[in-house]
């Protein structure tokens, strides 16, 4: 992402009470950027509510391709 998409992005999710950000102390230029209490609240339930999707999607598999999804998984999130 480019600084203004970043930085509009942010300006959304602080409208929506997501983030809380403030000066840098050490650089002018720059901002911390963190999560609310509501954002991590929604963040929250987003990761549970993805979780039972995820299983609901895949309960039936066989073990084998359960293993290769992680392999493949694996290879995506480490391969440089």
């Amino acid at each position: 992402m480019d600084r203004s998409s970043t930085s509009t992005l942010i300006g959304k999710m602080r409208s929506l009470g997501l983030l809380d950000s403030s000066p840098a102390p050490d650089d002018r230029r720059s901002v911390i950027v963190g999560l609310t209490e509501e954002g991590r609240r929604r963040v929250a339930a987003t990761l549970e509510e993805r979780g039972r999707e995820f299983y609901a999607r895949t309960e039936n598999w066989p073990d084998e391709d359960l293993s290769r999804l992680i392999e493949l998984l694996d290879r995506l999130t480490n391969d440089r």
